[in-house]
């Protein structure tokens, strides 16, 4: 579990270093440009862990109760519910590498999953200013749905519910992660003209 936190750490200062780098390279190359850079590489990114390192499985799981992870790990840590030790072990624990994208323990996953789209709410805010918050949480959505049936199809993991609501909510925290390195970046630009 304290991969996953590193990891998500890391994508969030990442995020937050992206504008520095714009304002560093201003004069040599355009905004939409440097931002497109980013989000193409994120997507070849997203379909690499997604789908393209993935190898076949036999059995396909499909998961369509939405938040069972989160309910079972809740009554796992207030005892709200008797579960066995093994099941809340092997849904709160996992001592794999992260980077084993099959291996982590459903709460991983989660958290895992919230993070991988991060960027996408973070750059499509840079990218499509104007655009609607609903907007790009549908887009949003849409991709990871795909993502979801092509898994299925072709036996490259779990089809789950959660893993698109989560997607979502992570493109939801990547935009409020730009709005809010906008809403910084506005006042101490202001107060340096003072």
């Amino acid at each position: 579990m304290k991969q996953a936190f590193i990891l998500t750490l890391l994508v969030v200062g990442g995020l937050l270093l992206l504008p520095l780098g714009e304002r560093l390279l201003k004069k040599k190359i355009s905004t939409n440009v440097y931002y497109t850079t980013w989000a193409s590489l994120y997507i070849c990114s997203v379909l690499y862990f997604t789908l393209l390192c993935r190898s076949y499985r036999a059995v396909v799981h499909f998961r369509f109760i939405p938040f069972q992870t989160y309910k079972i790990a809740l009554s796992c840590w207030l005892g709200i519910k008797s579960y066995s030790k093994a099941v809340c072990h092997s849904v709160l624990r996992s001592s794999r590498n992260i980077f084993e994208v099959t291996k982590n323990s459903p709460i991983e996953d989660n958290l895992l999953n919230i993070t991988l789209f991060l960027p996408f709410g973070f750059l499509a805010g840079y990218l499509f200013k104007k655009t609607a918050l609903w907007k790009i949480l549908a887009s949003a959505t849409a991709l990871s749905t795909v993502i979801e049936i092509i898994q299925a199809v072709f036996h490259l993991g779990s089809c789950s519910i959660d893993d698109v609501l989560n997607n979502t909510v992570g493109t939801l925290l990547g935009w409020l992660l730009y709005k809010t390195e906008r809403a910084c970046f506005a006042r101490f630009h202001l107060n340096d003209e003072k």
